[in-house]
């Protein structure tokens, strides 16, 4: 079979014509079209869209750094529907901000083109995140978050800089009437406060009492005493912060905003809700007075509404860092109002009902509004801990009664006191529970390609125990694998997730785990948790445990609080090289088939992209141009040949 030489050589003038850019977004119409495609196709045209300009642009913003937080690259598609993928450039002042952990991209958008890696941004000041939507996946619709990044501040001063987005290089593919266009683009930078300082409150002035004149004292009557009414004595003042806030967005519906330092309350143009669940337990057994919610607005101008909010008790099975607006526990019963508030202020309402019905217990507090004037609040991730939100308890020691003394009649022995019958002891456990890392089928060792993604477990068998509670300390080899996410498995029911960092650098995950304080604890097997990598590189690649006294620990009930660990088995991974991969495209054939099975298919496919830019060195043949280089114009040989057979 021949090559079209006339026609191929056309379709490389018309390519060599666009700029640099549109040669990037072919790479992404392949990602959305080839993979799909089942009978070759003789032309490949991209149309340059004229439909609504799309919007880049950053949430939240603006952004208080400290504490280290996640800022969102956000697309507002406007009119424009089926998003295919997109090349999205973004760039920041690294002397002022710098990553904290690497880029978490849209898992809809499951095939990664591109995405910086942390080392490279943090020299670089820029970022590019390429995704593309895989085969049978339905293009998600609306605003949509793009990827997160992780920041923080690079130094102690006060000031403020931007993060933005490049959309002379950046574009969003759509698909319209079957074919993908490039839309316009429009873009709003994201501001990011570094070491914002509060405002301070005005000085109260006391007034002077005015003196009142004197008066003629009147004759006082003589009462007779009476017995003094007994009264509660007033106890300590117990002041609780959060153990998790967050708030969730109806813009936003999978959106977490578990990290900022806001706390929203809104209705129009966004539903805005927020959550604080408070630990109780150590009011088990006190008598309450009363219990005060205070919260405080920000300082930044326009944080304050005129409207009113309404506290309402809600569901604690919520996680800080993974509520959001599709799984958030609905509102339930109104307990206090907020009557709005000014910028800069402190607004306190009474919760002390609430409070009593749920003391020694967990409390979860939604505030939402009716009303189109928002309110912000500053959360427990402020840096000020006076501005952060408190639940300020007054409890009380209880009367002590006196009891009377009584009349003993004559000759009445005197009664013998017997010693209190002794609390038998629960007898002390030793540790029992082991750990071990796994994939689903069961395998310590499994092998997989260089660039797959997959999962592997992490198994416990309590033995004996019964735990409430891991923390998970972990090494893994981060020249072979790169750490994408780890997620409660299904061992705990309801599980709270205090502490998620993965650290590519270090090749280091830490990860605790717990259950809430009024469920059982556990005992038995099953999965505890499931992280997800990357394979990056070829060869074995251990997983181990971070062991003995700051390494791993197992809480378990009557231990003696002592760690209910008893041994940890890890894993290694297989990663096979690109060269396990056949391959069908040889352009010194008419079919382009590159060494293999006598079929322009996925497979060339596949090599192609993973030699995308470079000058080839594992697979010559995919430089089919034999420009020394692998781009687009291999792909557009490759296009018109898709599906032929070798002859």
């Amino acid at each position: 079979m021949s090559l079209n030489l006339g026609k191929t050589a056309q379709n490389l003038r018309n390519w060599r014509s666009w700029k640099k850019n549109t040669q990037f977004l072919a790479v992404l119409v392949l990602l959305f079209s080839v993979l799909v495609t089942t009978y070759a196709v003789s032309n490949f045209i991209l149309y340059l869209s004229r439909a609504a300009a799309a919007k880049i642009y950053f949430a939240p913003s603006p952004l208080d750094l400290p504490p280290n937080s996640t800022v969102s690259v956000m697309i507002d598609p406007a009119d424009n529907t089926s998003l295919q993928g997109g090349w999205v450039f973004v760039e920041f002042d690294q002397t002022k901000v710098q990553l904290t952990g690497e880029i978490m991209p849209n898992p809809t958008f499951s095939t990664i083109v591109r995405v910086t890696p942390m080392s490279e941004a943090n020299t670089t000041g820029k970022i590019e995140v390429a995704l593309g939507l895989p085969p049978n996946v339905p293009s998600p619709t609306g605003i949509m978050e793009w990827a997160k990044i992780p920041l923080r501040a690079v130094n102690t001063t006060s000031s403020t800089t931007n993060i933005t987005s490049n959309i002379v290089n950046s574009q969003l593919v759509y698909l319209v009437n079957g074919q993908p266009q490039s839309v316009a683009l429009t873009t709003t930078a994201g501001i990011i406060r570094l070491n914002t300082l509060p405002t301070p409150l005005p000085t109260s002035i006391v007034a002077s009492p005015t003196p009142r004149p004197s008066t003629t004292p009147l004759p006082t009557a003589s009462v007779a005493p009476t017995s003094p009414t007994p009264t509660s004595p007033t106890g300590p003042t117990v002041s609780l912060t959060p153990v998790a806030d967050s708030y969730v967005s109806g813009s936003f519906t999978t959106t977490n905003w578990g990290g900022s330092q806001t706390l929203s309350i809104d209705n129009s143009p966004e539903i805005k809700i927020s959550y604080l669940r408070f630990d109780l337990s150590s009011l088990a057994g006190q008598g309450i007075r009363s219990a005060q919610l205070r919260l405080r607005v920000k300082d930044v101008v326009g944080s304050g509404s005129t409207n009113t909010q309404s506290v309402k008790l809600t569901d604690t099975n919520w996680g800080e860092f993974t509520i959001n607006y599709s799984n958030r526990p609905l509102p339930g019963q109104s307990v206090a109002v907020i009557n709005g508030g000014q910028d800069g202020t402190f607004i306190t309402v009474d919760v002390s009902s609430a409070v009593i019905s749920k003391q020694g217990q967990l409390i979860s507090f939604a505030i939402d509004t009716t009303g189109d004037d928002g309110l912000e609040l500053f959360s427990k991730e402020y840096s000020l801990t006076t501005h952060r939100p408190t639940l300020i308890v007054s409890t009380t020691t209880g009367p002590t009664p006196i009891p009377p003394t009584p009349t003993r009649p004559p000759n009445t022995p005197t009664p013998t006191l017997r010693p209190p019958t002794p609390t038998p002891s629960v007898p002390v456990q030793p540790a029992d529970t082991t750990l071990s890392i796994t994939n689903s089928s069961g395998s310590s060792t499994p092998t997989v390609v260089l660039g797959q993604t997959f999962t592997m477990n992490i198994n416990v068998n309590t033995g004996i125990n019964s735990i409430v509670g891991t923390e998970l300390y972990i090494n893994f080899d981060r020249t072979r694998l790169r750490a994408v996410d780890i997620v409660p498995g299904v061992f705990f029911a309801n599980p709270v997730e205090t502490l998620e960092r993965i650290n590519n650098t270090t090749g280091t995950i830490d990860y605790v785990l717990h259950t809430p304080p009024e469920t059982p604890a556990k005992r038995g097997s099953g999965i505890l948790a499931v992280m997800t990598f990357e394979a990056i590189g070829e060869g074995s690649a251990p997983i181990t445990w971070i062991t003995g006294v700051d390494g791993t620990i197992i809480g378990a009930i009557n231990t003696g609080a002592r760690n209910a660990l008893k041994s940890a088995t890890g894993a290694t991974i297989n990663i096979l090289g690109k060269q396990a991969i056949p391959g069908d495209i040889n352009i010194y054939n008419a079919a382009t088939d590159f060494c293999g099975d006598g079929v322009v298919n996925i497979l060339d496919y596949q090599v192609l992209f993973e030699n995308f830019g470079e000058a080839p060195t594992d697979h010559p043949c995919a430089d089919i141009n034999d420009d020394g280089r692998v781009n687009i114009l291999d792909y557009v040989i490759l296009f018109e040949n898709w599906g032929r057979t070798a002859q």
